[in-house]
């Protein structure tokens, strides 16, 4: 049949009632044409064999760049360690209606900072100075570039104070507007002028993570992140984030493996398979925040249970 056919073909180029003006030796085109494509088609086949007998990447093996495989996390990639990458914030606020003595009550020290949180029912702006009971006056500015001046806060939002300060055997304090706040047994020999922290701006994503209770030191151990797009449209990725891996005071930026994945549909969820190790250094029972966090391109954040900053994990 194919045989009959091919004849017919010949025949009917050869006829000159179907010539075409300027296409010489019909016959001869048309068959190198059809060798060409049974070629490629036999090229191609040898190809995807040859593929499939020594294996491919797993960004070539991921089923979609717009549709991650269901309930299969993406394999985790030993990335080299990244500079940590500049985190998109809110705004400065303008100032407001100064701060009154009534609105400072709520106060605390943390760490080497004192927070003094709005109890009042509007934003206001605190930059009234501040003495130290050893008559040195607050002021300055202390290094850290997230941060802004003066401390215009919502209310229940803390202002914030850098210190600098020497344990010592007597109660000490900083007046503002007249109010005495105490600062415990800390001598301060230098304060900040007031500033706030503002927040980190989070991407429209939802994160969770599964990881082992126990670990064992000097050893690896894994879990899996899932990101979830909740929103009613899909969240590109036109670049693959870089994330932070914090486990107790160990933290080091790295670069995500999408595996070719540049897009979240919505609705939709995709796993990742992490991997952390545990210094030999850490004294068995001792319990360890493993924190996760992927920045975007655009420097907004997705933060792994960040209700609890992460999960608890158990040297064993």
């Amino acid at each position: 049949m194919v045989t009959e056919l091919d004849d017919r073909l010949r025949t009917i180029l050869r006829d000159d009632d179907f010539a075409m003006m300027g296409w010489e030796d019909p016959v001869g085109r048309v068959t190198v044409g059809i060798r060409r494509r049974r070629r490629n088609r036999t090229l191609a086949v040898a190809c995807a064999v040859l593929a499939l007998a020594v294996g491919v990447p797993a960004a070539v093996l991921w089923p979609s760049a717009s549709r991650p495989a269901p309930n299969r996390p993406i394999p985790y990639w030993d990335s080299e360690i990244v500079a940590a990458p500049a985190l998109a914030r809110r705004e400065p606020r303008p100032d407001a209606t100064p701060c009154q003595a009534a609105h400072l009550g709520n106060h605390w020290v943390q760490g080497q900072t004192l927070y003094v949180a709005n109890l009042g029912d509007k934003r206001c702006t605190l930059s009234a100075p501040a003495t130290l009971d050893n008559g040195v006056v607050a002021g300055g500015r202390f290094p850290g570039d997230e941060k802004q001046y003066p401390a215009t806060i919502d209310p229940g939002e803390p202002a914030r104070m850098d210190l600098v300060f020497t344990e010592c055997d007597r109660e000490t304090s900083v007046v503002v507007l007249g109010v005495s706040l105490s600062l415990g047994n800390r001598c301060v020999t230098a304060a900040s002028a007031w500033y706030v922290e503002p927040p980190l701006l989070n991407a429209p994503l939802t994160v969770s993570m599964e990881a082992p209770a126990t670990v064992q030191r000097g050893q690896h151990f894994d879990y899996v992140v899932t990101v979830l797009n909740a929103m009613p449209y899909t969240f590109g990725l036109d670049v693959c984030p870089t994330y932070l891996q914090q486990l107790g005071e160990d933290a080091k930026w790295r670069r995500l493996n999408c595996a070719g994945l540049t897009e979240i549909p919505a609705h939709t969820s995709v796993k990742f398979a992490m991997r952390a190790y545990v210094p030999d250094s850490q004294p068995i029972g001792a319990k360890l925040r493993l924190h996760w966090m992927a920045v975007m391109s655009d420097g907004t954040v997705a933060i792994a249970q960040p209700a609890t900053a992460g999960v608890t994990v158990e040297v064993v």
